[in-house]
């Protein structure tokens, strides 16, 4: 599998796998760049766009529209964890790096199963409302992407080690400029 990385910012990374070239992220690379040029696994990264991208669903649109389109999104997900055939370029690359890492399916239904609750987030109350984000939301989106460096997807200890880095990537996301879906209107911020 080769990478190719195109500028900065938001241009797309080309992953090409097999003679076939997948675009799978359209977010800053900044990080990821970094995390490649010292530590290169195509894994993760086919894992952080396809978790990125099931998050893209739940945050662009009317209410409405982001319900069907993540309902049919699941269901293409679903069917093709069944399967193992699917035509999108980007889950059929997910799909074949999860079943070559060994990836429990749990942790992709949990993702999925999770990733609801931003279908209509109102935002934070206080720090126990943020945490239980972090429990139900951005953990299972560490597991998922981490997941697939550990063959197997890691046992029980490395999930539980993914925790606290789950809780500092969501910090630091929601403190950038424009962090929480911001221009949906999803700021992220505790209401006290």
């Amino acid at each position: 599998m080769r990478q190719e990385w195109k500028g900065g910012g938001c241009e797309p990374t080309t992953v090409t796998w097999r003679g076939s070239s997948y675009v799978v992220i359209r977010r800053p690379t900044r990080l990821l760049g970094f995390w490649r040029r010292r530590h290169p696994q195509p894994h993760l990264l086919v894992g952080f766009a396809f978790a990125s991208f099931t998050d893209d669903v739940c945050d662009s649109g009317a209410l409405e529209e982001r319900r069907r389109r993540f309902e049919r999104w699941v269901g293409l997900v679903r069917t093709g964890l069944d399967t193992g055939r699917v035509r999108h370029p980007l889950l059929r690359a997910f799909l074949h790096t999860s079943a070559e890492r060994g990836l429990p399916r749990r942790w992709v239904e949990s993702y999925l199963e999770s990733t609801q609750i931003d279908l209509g987030f109102p935002g934070f109350v206080d720090e126990s409302d943020y945490q239980a984000y972090i429990d139900q939301l951005t953990w299972p989106f560490t597991m998922l992407t981490t997941g697939l460096v550990q063959p197997g997807g890691g046992d029980e200890q490395f999930a539980r080690s993914c925790r606290l880095p789950a809780d500092a990537c969501q910090r630091r996301f929601l403190r950038r400029p424009g962090g929480g879906s911001a221009g949906g209107g999803n700021l992220y911020l505790p209401r006290q």
